[in-house]
C-alpha cells in the first residue's frame, strides 16, 4: 500500500515530499522567501533613489554645459561680426589704395 502512495501521490492526497515536510518547515520556507523578496524590493528602492539623485545631478550638469555652450556661441558670433567688420574695413582700404594707385 505504501508503494502505491509513493507511485501515485493523489491516492492518499499528498506526495512523499509533502509527508516529509511539516507545516512549520513550509511556513519557515515561505517566510524566508517573503523576507528575501522584501530585501530585494528594498534594494531596488535604494537603487531607484540613487538613480534619481544621479539623474538630477546629471540634469544640473547638462544645464550648466548648455549655458556655457550658449555663452560660447554668443562669443563666437561677436568674434565673427568683428572679423567681418575688420575684413570690410581692410577691403575698403585696399580699394582706396587701388584707386589712388590708378590715379597716380
Amino acid at each position: 500500500m505504501e508503494d502505491e502512495s509513493n507511485a501515485n501521490p493523489s491516492a492518499m492526497g499528498e506526495c512523499h515530499t509533502c509527508r516529509g515536510r511539516s507545516n512549520w518547515s513550509f511556513l519557515r520556507d515561505f517566510y524566508h522567501r517573503v523576507e528575501a523578496a522584501n530585501e530585494y524590493s528594498q534594494r531596488l528602492e535604494v537603487d531607484l533613489h540613487c538613480s534619481r539623485i544621479s539623474a538630477q545631478t546629471t540634469a544640473v550638469a547638462l544645464a550648466d554645459c548648455q549655458a556655457t555652450l550658449v555663452k560660447y556661441q554668443n562669443d563666437l558670433e561677436e568674434e565673427r561680426l568683428e572679423h567681418r567688420a575688420c575684413k570690410e574695413a581692410l577691403q575698403f582700404e585696399s580699394d582706396r589704395r587701388n584707386e589712388t594707385d590708378i590715379v597716380k
